[in-house]
């Protein structure tokens, strides 16, 4: 877990393990990439599952990045506030 601290308050610890998720998907897809031509995986007609794997993983890392890291840093920012919203 990543315990993010913003202050000496206990309203302001987050556990937020969602901060981090981008880059596990950026490193989950070239760890796939790298086994996959380790294992032998990267011909014909295994290939097609290893570009639909890539693809998936692509389009999480852009759902990761794009919109749940921003929303992540929102609240977090939001949390920092004296008078958050609540």
């Amino acid at each position: 877990m990543l315990f993010v601290y913003w202050g000496a308050s206990p309203r302001c610890r987050i556990n937020s393990p969602v901060l981090p998720l981008p880059t596990a998907a950026f490193i989950t897809g070239t760890s796939v990439l790298v086994s996959a031509a380790n294992l032998g995986f990267a011909e014909l007609p295994q290939i097609a599952w290893l570009y639909g794997t890539l693809v998936l993983i692509a389009i999480m890392t852009i759902q990761g990045t794009g919109y749940l890291l921003p929303t992540e840093l929102r609240v977090c920012f939001e949390l920092q506030k004296t008078k958050p919203i609540t």
